[in-house]
C-alpha cells in the first residue's frame, strides 16, 4: 500500500486533556474527509476511542477467523478478528464487512481506490449499501418515464419528475404568503430569506486525531478539556456546613477552583446527577459557572441547577432525593451575612439530601492538600435565568423552579384545608407576620402563606432575595431579626415567625412571646399526633436534638415511650439515624428544627408546623383563641420548663479562644473542679459541680466516632453549662457558652413563667467565674445572646 500523506494539525499550546488516549481534539473542520483516509491500516490502538472506525481486536476463537495487519504505531502485526460472510452475497456485500465489537453495528467499506488506497467509509448496514450501490457500483435504479434519466435514490426521481409535471406540493405555510415549491429544500431557502425563519442546528460534531491522524467522529464532546495547574492553600478544611470564609478569600485565582475539583475527586463524578443551588448571595452565579466547567470536565452526566443560582438548602435536599440524584453542591455560608466584604461557603450534600458525613468531608480536605492540577471545559457561560433543559458540553444541565416542588412537599405533610380554615375564620383576631430577611425563603413564603393559605401580601416583608441580604445579618434570632420584633411588637401581631440566608433555620415570635428552639421542638414533637405526614407513617419513630440544645424535648420522648439521641452539633448527625428509620423529629438550639421528610433542617417546615398545631389546637377550643403564649404555658405545666440561653462572642482572637479551652481540660483531667460548690454574688444561689466531660459521640448506625464536639460542667442540681468552637464563621473563632437550668412543673405558674434572662442569672455568673472567659477572651459581653 503506497504511503499516505499526514495531515498537518496545529494545536494550542495549553495543557489539554485528550478525549481518550492517543487523541487530540480538533475543531470541526473542512479536513474531515482527507482525514478518514489519513490512517493507513487497522490498529488496535484505535480501540481507546469511545466512537470506533477500526476494527476491534478480540481473541481469536479459530485460525479462519483473524486476519494479520502491520501496526502504523510499531510492532509487530496484530491479530484483528473479522466476520465474513460465507452465504451467497448481494454485490455489495463483497465491498464490505461489520466491525466486529462496535456497539453501533456499523460496517467498512473496502472499495479500491486509485494509487492502491480503500474508501473505508463506515455506516450502518442499509447506509453502507446504499453508499457501495451508488458511489462506486454506479446503480441508479430509478429511471424517469418521461425523459428517461436515472437516479440513485427514489426521493430524488420525486425531485425531478416533478419538473416535467409542474407540480408544487410544498406550499409554504406562513400567512399571506401562496409561494409553493416542487422541493422542500427550495421551500426552506425561500422562508428563510423571505419569512426570517430560524433554522434550528444540531450541535456541531467534535473530531478526535489520533496521532496516527486517523480522524475519529465523537459526536458527544464538543468542547476541549484543559488542566490547570495550582498548588494547595491552606485551611480549606470543612466545617458543621461547609467551607465559610470572606467573598475576598474565595476570589482568590484558584481558590474556588482547588475546593470544587476537591469535591469532584472526592465522589464519583463520571455519569454521575448533581444538583446546584445557594442563597444566592454575592458571589453565587460566579461559583454556579466555575463547578458546571469544572464538574463537565469531570465527567458529571447532568446537573439540576436553581433558576438564577437559587435553591434553599431544604429544597436543595428535596430535589437531590426527589429526582434521586448523587448529590448536590450548595452556595451557602447560612446565616452569616453577605456581599463582597462578608461571607461566603461552598457544602457538599450526599445522595440521601443530608449535609456529607465526616468521612466525606474529610477526604475533600485531603484532596485540597495535595491538589496539583483542577480541568475544566472550555465552554461559555449558561444562562442561569432560564428555566429549561440545556447541552453543556457533554453535560446536560438543567435549570428549574423549585418552588411548585416544595409546596408541593409541604401540602403532603400538613392539613393544609385546616390551616387555611382557622385562617379565614381568624383574620380580624389572629394575624400572621413571615419575614424573609431578604434571604431565599422569600419566593417560597410567598407561595405557601399568600398564594396556597390566603394571607394578605401585608402577611410577609423582606422576601426578595437580594445578594448582601439587604444589608443585614440574616439570622433569625431577637437580635439581627429586629425587623420582626419590632412590627410584632408595635401592632401586637399574633404569630410571627423569620428564617435565615439559606431557609434552614427558624425563629416563632409572637405578641409577648419568644419561642426557643429547644422549646419548639420539644412542642411540635408533642404536637405531632395532629400533623398529616406522620399520621400516615405510622407515628413518631424517634426523637434526637444536639448536644447543646435543652433536654426539654427528652421529656417529651420519655413520656410517650420514644427512643431519643443527643448528637454533636451539625444536621449530618441526624442522617443516618433518618435513613434507619429511627428518627422523625430533631431538633437544634441554633434555630434549626425538621424531620425525616428531607435531610435537612426547614424553616418554613418549622413555621407550618406551628401553623398545623395552633389550627387544631383551636379546632378543639371554640369559645378561646389558642395561640403561641397558650401553647408554651400548657407545655411547661405538663413537663415543667428547661431556661435556655446561648452566648455567642463572635471572631474572637483564636488565641484565646484556644486559651479557654486548654483551661477547661486542664480542670477535666485533673478533676480540680468536680465536687467544687460556687456561690452567685447577685442571687446567691449555690452551685456544685457534678461532672465535667469532653463530649464523645458514636454514631448508633455505622458506629463512626466523633470526638471533641463539647466541653460539659454539669450541676448536682441537673443545670449544665456547654463550651462550644463553632465551625460556622468565616473568620477568627466564634465561642458559644450553653447555658441550662431545669424547673419542674411543681414550681408553679410564677417560677415556670419567669424570664429566661432572669431565671438563669446566678447560673451564667457562675459560669463566666469558672471559665475565666472575659479573661481569655477580652470581651466583657457577648455579641449575640439567644
Amino acid at each position: 500500500m503506497p504511503a499516505v500523506e499526514r495531515l498537518s494539525i496545529s494545536v494550542t499550546p495549553t495543557i489539554v486533556q485528550p478525549l481518550y488516549p492517543y487523541s487530540t481534539n480538533i475543531d470541526h473542520a473542512p479536513v474531515a474527509k482527507k482525514a478518514r483516509t489519513a490512517c493507513s491500516t487497522y490498529d488496535a490502538d484505535h480501540s481507546d476511542f469511545q466512537y470506533l472506525s477500526h476494527l476491534t481486536p478480540s481473541l481469536a476463537t479459530s485460525e479462519s477467523s483473524l486476519t494479520s495487519i502491520a501496526s502504523p504505531h510499531g510492532g509487530a502485526p496484530r491479530p484483528i478478528r473479522a466476520r465474513l460472510y460465507n452465504a451467497p452475497r448481494k454485490e455489495w456485500e463483497n465491498y464490505a464487512q461489520e466491525i466486529e465489537g462496535d456497539p453501533r453495528r456499523f460496517y467498512k467499506c473496502h472499495w479500491p481506490l486509485p494509487g492502491g488506497d480503500i474508501c473505508l467509509y463506515d455506516a450502518k448496514k442499509q447506509a453502507m449499501k446504499r453508499h457501495i450501490e451508488l458511489t462506486h457500483l454506479a446503480y441508479k435504479s430509478h429511471s424517469c418515464g418521461i425523459c428517461g434519466k436515472s437516479f440513485g435514490q427514489r426521493t430524488s426521481l420525486s425531485v425531478h419528475v416533478a419538473t416535467h409535471t409542474g407540480e408544487k406540493a410544498h406550499l409554504c405555510p406562513d400567512d399571506d404568503c401562496s409561494k409553493a415549491y416542487s422541493d422542500a429544500s427550495r421551500l426552506l431557502r425561500h422562508r428563510v430569506k423571505v419569512h426570517g425563519y430560524i433554522v434550528r442546528k444540531t450541535a456541531p460534531k467534535s473530531f478526535a486525531v489520533c496521532h496516527c491522524f486517523r480522524l475519529l467522529t465523537i459526536p458527544s464532546m464538543a468542547f476541549q478539556v484543559k488542566e490547570i495547574p495550582t498548588t494547595p492553600f491552606d485551611g480549606q478544611k470543612p466545617g458543621t456546613s461547609g467551607l465559610r470564609k470572606r467573598v475576598k478569600v474565595f476570589q482568590q485565582e484558584h481558590y474556588t477552583e482547588n475546593f470544587v475539583q476537591a469535591i469532584f475527586d472526592s465522589i464519583t463524578a463520571q455519569g454521575a446527577t448533581l444538583v446546584i443551588g445557594g442563597d444566592g448571595r454575592f458571589f453565587s452565579p460566579e461559583t454556579v459557572q466555575t463547578i458546571l466547567r469544572i464538574g463537565s470536565a469531570n465527567g458529571v452526566a447532568k446537573f439540576i441547577v436553581g433558576k438564577d443560582s437559587i435553591l434553599s438548602t431544604p429544597t436543595a435536599s428535596n430535589v437531590i432525593r426527589k429526582y434521586k440524584a448523587d448529590g448536590g453542591i450548595l452556595l451557602t455560608a447560612s446565616h452569616n451575612p453577605g456581599g463582597p466584604d462578608n461571607d461566603f461557603g461552598i457544602k457538599y450534600n450526599v445522595s440521601n439530601g443530608g449535609p456529607a458525613p465526616e468521612n466525606v468531608t474529610n477526604k475533600i480536605y485531603e484532596k485540597t492538600k495535595t491538589i496539583k492540577i483542577y480541568k475544566v471545559i472550555d465552554a461559555p457561560p449558561v444562562e442561569l435565568s432560564k428555566v429549561g433543559d440545556f447541552t453543556y458540553g457533554p453535560t446536560k444541565v438543567s435549570i428549574i423552579d423549585s418552588v411548585a416542588d416544595y409546596l408541593i412537599l409541604l401540602k403532603e405533610i400538613f392539613d393544609f384545608p385546616l390551616i387555611q380554615s382557622f385562617l379565614d375564620a381568624h383574620k380580624s383576631d389572629y394575624r400572621v407576620l413571615f419575614d424573609g430577611l431578604h434571604g431565599v425563603t422569600g419566593p417560597y413564603a410567598k407561595e405557601i402563606l399568600v398564594g396556597a393559605l390566603g394571607l394578605p401580601e401585608t402577611s410577609i416583608q423582606n422576601c426578595v432575595p437580594l445578594p448582601d441580604f439587604g444589608g443585614g445579618h440574616p439570622d433569625p434570632n431577637l437580635t439581627y431579626a429586629h425587623t420582626l420584633v419590632d412590627v410584632v411588637e408595635k401592632n401586637g401581631i399574633e404569630f410571627g415567625a423569620a428564617s435565615d440566608g439559606d431557609g434552614d433555620r427558624n425563629m416563632i415570635y409572637g405578641k409577648g412571646a419568644f419561642v426557643t428552639p429547644s422549646d419548639s421542638v420539644a412542642i411540635i414533637a408533642n404536637w405531632a399526633h395532629v400533623i398529616p405526614y406522620f399520621q400516615k407513617n405510622g407515628g413518631v419513630k424517634g426523637l434526637a436534638r444536639s448536644m447543646p440544645t435543652s433536654k426539654a424535648i427528652d421529656l417529651v420522648a420519655q413520656k410517650k415511650g420514644l427512643e431519643y439521641f443527643e448528637v454533636p452539633t451539625g444536621w449530618k448527625f441526624f442522617g443516618n439515624l433518618m435513613d434507619a428509620g429511627r428518627l422523625s423529629i430533631c431538633g437544634e438550639e441554633s434555630f434549626g428544627t425538621g424531620s425525616d421528610h428531607i435531610r435537612e433542617k426547614d424553616g418554613l417546615w418549622a413555621v407550618v408546623a406551628w401553623l398545623n398545631i395552633i389550627a387544631a389546637a383551636n379546632a378543639n377550643s371554640p369559645g378561646k383563641l389558642i395561640g403561641i403564649t397558650d401553647l408554651l404555658q400548657a407545655h411547661y405545666e405538663e413537663y415543667g420548663r428547661s431556661f435556655f440561653s446561648r452566648y455567642d462572642y463572635e471572631e474572637v482572637p483564636s488565641e484565646g479562644a484556644n486559651a479557654l479551652v486548654a483551661h477547661i481540660n486542664d480542670a477535666l483531667k485533673t478533676g480540680s473542679l468536680t465536687n467544687t460548690v460556687h456561690t452567685s454574688q447577685s442571687t446567691s444561689t449555690q452551685f456544685t459541680i457534678s461532672n465535667l466531660y469532653d463530649f464523645e459521640y458514636t454514631d448508633p448506625i455505622d458506629k463512626s466516632v466523633s470526638s471533641n464536639q463539647g466541653q460539659v460542667i454539669t450541676f448536682s442540681d441537673g443545670s449544665r453549662v456547654v463550651f462550644r468552637l463553632s465551625g460556622t464563621g468565616s473568620q477568627g473563632a466564634t465561642v458559644r457558652l450553653y447555658v441550662e437550668r431545669y424547673v419542674p412543673p411543681e414550681a408553679g405558674p410564677a417560677e415556670l413563667g419567669r424570664d429566661a434572662a432572669d431565671g438563669l442569672k446566678g447560673l451564667i455568673e457562675v459560669a463566666l467565674k469558672i471559665s475565666k472567659l472575659k479573661e481569655f477572651l477580652g470581651r466583657d459581653k457577648p455579641t449575640v445572646i439567644t
